[in-house]
């Protein structure tokens, strides 16, 4: 009886939180690769104000310039952000093992590695890009279980 009760709570608790809504996301590309917009599209549930009556939300790169790019790799979860950047990026490391060394590799759009950072556990870290100049680098994230790459746009 108690399993009764306990399934019926489920599927109440299910329904209650489930408000409908499907979302597609899809991005537009310029001829060099980069992503110029991020368009949302909502199916069923609720409107929100900042979409337009087809249900579709835009966004431009200058809108997400502060967005964080989140990734899991394992159960790791690691956050790259901003990006584009001016200058500082941060990583960020959750989820991880605390004694795991991480290996931060960054090259340019050539090839051509420009640095090597090693950090240890969780928790975050500043990459300086301001000495470099304007353009598309690759940040690769070394972990004990492979490796991360990651497109990095310096403005």
């Amino acid at each position: 009886m108690k399993a009764i009760y306990l399934i019926i709570i489920l599927i109440f608790l299910i329904i209650s939180t489930f408000d409908g809504i499907t979302q597609k996301v899809e991005y537009t590309y310029d001829d060099a690769g980069n992503r110029t917009t991020q368009y949302i599209i909502r199916f069923g549930g609720k409107e929100t104000n900042d979409e337009d009556e087809d249900n579709i939300k835009t966004k431009s790169v200058e809108e997400e310039e502060q967005e964080v790019f989140k990734h899991n790799f394992g159960e790791r979860e690691i956050h790259v952000y901003p990006n584009p950047t001016k200058g500082l990026l941060t990583i960020e490391i959750w989820k991880g093992n605390f004694e795991e060394n991480y290996r931060l590799v960054l090259y340019d759009s050539s090839g051509k590695l420009l640095n090597t950072s090693n950090i240890k556990g969780n928790g975050a870290a500043p990459l300086d890009l301001s000495l470099y100049p304007s353009g598309i680098y690759i940040l690769i994230i070394h972990t004990a279980d492979g490796k991360s790459e990651y497109k990095i746009i310096k403005e």
